[in-house]
């Protein structure tokens, strides 16, 4: 029983660490608004100690803006990628989006 409750309370634990508050990747563009230029950008987290994870896409996002040289993106593109390392897994999100500015 003893044994059960413990691997519960892992379990429930593991869950919990998987979550994230949701975070509006692209937010809707002002009526009227300035192309500046592409800009990507990407971040990672790392698996299982999760230093990172639940903030990737935020980061990648203002990255990608910071690249564009903008306030925020349009046509916004969100990728994720993977790749094993010693001790688990490196997980990456790219975001790649035209950069845009408020105004004329």
């Amino acid at each position: 029983m003893k044994r059960l409750a413990s691997g519960t309370i892992i379990l429930a634990l593991m869950l919990a660490g998987c979550t994230s508050a949701f975070v509006p990747v692209a937010p809707p563009p002002p009526a009227e608004y300035t192309v500046t230029r592409e800009g990507t950008g990407s971040a990672c987290g790392w698996i299982p100690f999760g230093p990172g994870m639940n903030s990737r896409a935020e980061r990648a996002y203002k990255k990608a803006v910071d690249d564009a040289g903008a306030t925020s993106l349009v046509e916004t593109r969100m990728t994720d990628y993977w790749r094993f390392i010693m001790f688990g897994m490196l997980v990456c999100t790219k975001v790649d989006g035209t950069g845009i500015r408020a105004g004329k």
